[in-house]
């Protein structure tokens, strides 16, 4: 009969050893979310919110796709009103559909004039909730390691004011020391023809799920799948890809073509997350280096949809299966860690024995003798090797039922007449087998300003 831990599932020490790796794989595993859309809406809503219609249709017709909406209503927060006009509160609505959860609205604060900055962020968190922004967009970023005191500030403002999603616009690559404080950067505002993949930065500090880009002066004519594929494979949070330049404040030309191709790439509206905070873009910085050049744009993008798809397929069910594994294995490791140490021990003698492994065991001093040899010895061709040890206070006792002189007197005596049948395996041959047992295998800024605001230009 199988003792009673036999009776259920184990795993060997060994196999233990694996679930720390298995559960560090797991953290490491990247949510897949897919690209979203950073857009810098200069244009005010007009009338009956007629001007950011194509937005909110767009918005509308891709609940999976995230989108990134900066705000720059003409106010003055230092006023007794520091209300946007009417349009404002009567369209910014629009840009929330009940149908999306995946939309954020940004109020634009300008940090160059840093007498205004806490200003504009507590004007903002005076709105009504109906219309008010639910993050804050710094523009006239300087992310440099020697600012970043001044900037936290700035940060620690809009978090206490009830802004859950703070952006950063330095419009450059950013000191790593700000991705923790923020939510999202735009480290690249230049000319689509200028700018390459290759130049973003991406590490462990920098990673550029907190990253987004903005393109401009861009072809007319192009879908831009190409590019949009390639940044939804990298990781790149949002991109704004416009045939203006960057203080224009229309929308692009492609305006619906680009969010189509976006849309393709996105995840079903049942995996996308819950909507993020917001996040915002800002305007270009005044001077850019130029990157190499573009790969070339294509319209069908069919097969690099499909492989994108697919590898966020199969990346979600290997996470699920790392996940499982480790936990089950976290499992096991604690409950045999509850067990007495004697259950212990015969668990990991147990485990070769269910493998189907021969394990050497060397005989000892303690092993019972009985008239036909050692019981440890070999029982037969393909036999199981039985064990049973036996404490010295018992040995001489169980010796004298036997017939045999004790330890003491044996010493000096011939045993000539209980040599076993076949020796017993010697530590050479121990040391061979078991090691095949179980191992282990070895610009220019002010690109986000609406031109007619106030206390912003």
């Amino acid at each position: 009969m199988k003792p009673p831990y036999r009776e259920h599932f184990s795993f060997s020490p060994h196999s233990m050893q694996l679930s720390p790796l298995l559960c560090i794989l797991f953290l490491n595993a990247r949510v897949v979310r897919g690209l979203g859309v950073i857009l810098p809406l200069r244009l005010g809503p007009g009338t009956n919110c007629a001007a950011w219609t194509p937005v909110s249709s767009a918005i509308t017709a891709h609940p999976s796709v995230h989108f990134y909406i900066v705000i720059n209503p003409d106010f003055s927060p230092n006023s007794s009103n520091s209300l946007p006009n009417a349009n404002y509160r009567a369209c910014i609505p629009t840009l929330r559909p009940s149908s999306s959860t995946s939309t954020n609205v940004l109020g634009y604060v300008d940090t160059a004039t840093s007498t205004t900055v806490n200003s504009y962020i507590d004007a903002y968190a005076e709105w009504n909730s109906s219309y008010r922004p639910n993050g804050i967009m710094l523009d006239h970023v300087s992310a440099t390691a020697s600012l970043v005191g001044t900037y936290k500030n700035y940060i620690s403002r809009a978090r206490s004011a009830g802004f859950t999603f703070i952006a950063l616009d330095p419009a450059a690559a950013a000191e790593k020391s700000y991705f923790p404080l923020v939510d999202l950067i735009n480290t690249y505002e230049y000319l689509y023809s200028a700018f390459d993949v290759a130049s973003l930065a991406d590490s462990a500090s920098t990673p550029l799920s907190k990253q987004s880009i903005v393109l401009t002066n861009a072809p007319a004519n192009d879908s831009f799948g190409t590019l949009v594929s390639q940044l939804d494979s990298l990781g790149v949070e949002a991109v704004y890809i416009t045939d203006k330049g960057n203080t224009d404040s229309a929308l692009p030309s492609q305006w619906s073509a680009l969010v189509s191709e976006i849309g393709k790439l996105a995840p079903s509206s049942s995996s996308a997350p819950g909507p993020l905070t917001a996040t915002g873009l800002t305007s270009a910085s005044a001077s850019k280096t130029a990157s190499p050049t573009l790969p070339a744009s294509s319209s069908n993008q069919s097969t690099t949809s499909s492989k994108s798809h697919l590898g966020a397929i199969i990346g979600g069910v290997l996470g699920a299966i790392l996940f499982l594994i480790g936990v089950l294995l976290i499992y096991m490791r604690i409950r045999r860690q509850g067990l007495p140490n004697s259950q212990q021990a015969e668990m990991d003698r147990a485990i070769p024995d269910e493998m189907g492994q021969d394990f050497a065991v060397a005989p000892t001093p303690f092993e019972e003798r009985s008239s036909t040899g050692m019981q440890s010895g070999l029982g037969g061709k393909g036999g199981r090797r039985e064990i049973r040890v036996t404490s010295p206070s018992s040995l001489s006792a169980s010796s004298a039922s036997h017939g045999i002189p004790p330890m003491t007197q044996r010493e000096s005596e011939s045993l000539t007449t209980e040599i076993p049948t076949f020796p017993p395996p010697s530590y050479s041959d121990i040391g061979a087998r078991q090691s095949g047992g179980v191992g282990m295998g070895t610009a220019i800024h002010r690109g986000w300003e609406d031109g007619s605001t106030s206390g912003t230009s």
